[in-house]
């Protein structure tokens, strides 16, 4: 019995020993370089939309600098991201909304911000 109980404690150890000895293969992200971000585009693919939530217009918002936040902006309306970071996002607006509201997209990063703004109409269809 007192053979199995130091066998069996000689298997433990050796099994610990060899599963601390692995070694896990990590993948690195390539290094971003930071840069002052730029806004290379913002655009719109209606300038007029008819209020409501049934005719949306998409803002896309071309930039670069690495690490980059998106900030929305509007006085009245309703902004929806369409990505994980925000680069796209779609707007509406409802009746109070009617008439012509800019929009501004703040582009951030350790290094600095942007901003760019852009202009939707709101009708009454």
């Amino acid at each position: 019995m007192k053979n199995s109980k130091g066998l069996l404690g000689l298997i433990i150890l050796f099994s610990v020993l060899i599963w601390s000895c692995k070694k896990e293969s990590v993948v690195e992200e390539p290094d971003v370089v930071l840069t002052q971000p730029t806004i290379k585009s913002l655009s719109a693919t209606k300038d007029t939309i008819n209020f409501g939530g049934e005719d949306p217009t998409l803002i896309i918002c071309d930039a670069e600098g690495g690490n980059l936040k998106y900030l929305w902006e509007v006085d009245l309306g309703d902004i929806i991201p369409q990505n994980e970071i925000a680069s796209e996002v779609s707007f509406t607006g409802s009746l109070c909304c009617i008439g012509d509201k800019t929009i501004k997209c703040t582009v951030t990063n350790e290094k600095g911000s942007v901003e760019k703004t852009i202009n939707v109409f709101i009708r009454e269809p």
